[in-house]
Protein backbone atom coordinates (compact mmCIF):
# COMPACT_ATOMS: atom_id res chain seq x y z
CA UNK A 1 0.00 0.00 0.00
CA UNK A 2 1.22 3.28 -0.86
CA UNK A 3 2.21 6.43 1.52
CA UNK A 4 -0.32 8.86 0.34
CA UNK A 5 -0.88 10.72 -3.19
CA UNK A 6 2.01 12.93 -4.36
CA UNK A 7 1.21 15.69 -6.71
CA UNK A 8 4.04 16.07 -9.58
CA UNK A 9 3.79 19.44 -10.53
CA UNK A 10 2.07 19.48 -14.30
CA UNK A 11 0.78 16.18 -13.77
CA UNK A 12 2.17 12.42 -13.63
CA UNK A 13 5.20 10.62 -14.44
CA UNK A 14 5.34 9.36 -17.84
CA UNK A 15 6.99 6.07 -17.98
CA UNK A 16 7.74 5.14 -21.41
CA UNK A 17 9.83 1.68 -22.93
CA UNK A 18 11.08 0.52 -26.22
CA UNK A 19 11.06 -3.29 -26.91
CA UNK A 20 12.83 -5.90 -24.30
CA UNK A 21 12.29 -2.59 -21.53
CA UNK A 22 8.34 -3.14 -21.32
CA UNK A 23 8.85 -5.40 -17.85
CA UNK A 24 11.72 -2.70 -16.38
CA UNK A 25 9.36 0.20 -16.87
CA UNK A 26 6.58 -1.80 -15.63
CA UNK A 27 8.86 -1.85 -12.32
CA UNK A 28 9.59 1.46 -12.50
CA UNK A 29 5.89 2.76 -12.63
CA UNK A 30 4.67 0.31 -9.79
CA UNK A 31 7.94 1.30 -7.81
CA UNK A 32 6.52 5.19 -8.15
CA UNK A 33 3.08 4.43 -7.31
CA UNK A 34 3.55 2.50 -4.12
CA UNK A 35 5.58 5.55 -3.27
CA UNK A 36 2.40 7.41 -4.15
CA UNK A 37 2.99 9.27 -7.03
CA UNK A 38 0.78 9.11 -10.59
CA UNK A 39 2.11 7.33 -13.18
CA UNK A 40 1.30 7.37 -17.15
CA UNK A 41 3.58 4.54 -19.02
CA UNK A 42 3.70 4.16 -23.07
CA UNK A 43 5.34 2.44 -25.47
CA UNK A 44 7.99 3.56 -27.73
CA UNK A 45 5.38 5.05 -29.93
CA UNK A 46 3.55 7.00 -27.83
CA UNK A 47 3.35 10.63 -28.66
CA UNK A 48 3.45 13.11 -25.47
CA UNK A 49 3.50 16.11 -27.52
CA UNK A 50 6.90 16.98 -26.21
CA UNK A 51 10.42 17.36 -27.64
CA UNK A 52 12.27 14.29 -28.57
CA UNK A 53 15.53 13.80 -28.17
CA UNK A 54 17.38 12.37 -31.47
Amino acid sequence: MGMGSVEVPGGAWFVSHAGADRAWAEWAAWQLVDAGFQVEAGGAGADRGGPHPG
